[in-house]
């Protein structure tokens, strides 16, 4: 494209390598610092996304039920009948299936801080290790024998 306009204007190459050269510069720049991803910080627990998930789970089992009821009766009559009972209950035993699970199960796994803990500790010996491998092996006595 610069080539067709090289006799009218010459001096457009060097715009054009100027203009590159800017953008790739720019680019560099939106991606490093400007467009970075932002730290992760670690959650205690999923937050407000498991009230927002409940309420789906109830949503989802009263509006099938509904579809279920509504596309049973198609009379509109609306009468109790066995199948529309039927209905109803599953509805129940659906509701009371969900509050017991989210009743007996807790949210947070209790062993997860422990076994957090002594990920952290295995780390940071591994990091002593790696950084300091002399003062490790006086640290703890580990394949050194001590001269009198």
């Amino acid at each position: 494209m610069i080539l067709m306009f090289a006799c009218a204007f010459p001096p457009a190459f060097a715009f054009a390598a100027v203009n590159n050269l800017m953008e790739i510069r720019t680019d560099a720049l939106k991606l490093l610092v400007i467009l970075r991803r932002p730290v992760p910080r670690a959650a205690a627990t999923v937050g407000v996304w498991l009230n927002i998930f409940q309420f789906l789970i109830l949503m989802s089992i009263c509006t099938n039920c509904a579809i279920l009821a509504w596309l049973y009766d198609e009379e509109g009559n609306w009468k109790i009948e066995p199948g529309l009972a039927a209905i109803l209950i599953m509805e129940h035993v659906l509701l009371l299936t969900k509050f017991g699970f989210s009743r007996f199960f807790p949210e947070v796994i209790v062993l997860l801080p422990k076994s957090k803990c002594m990920f952290e500790n295995t780390f940071k010996t591994l990091l002593v290790v790696r950084l300091f491998p002399y003062s490790y092996s006086f640290l703890y006595n580990v394949g050194t024998k001590h001269s009198p």
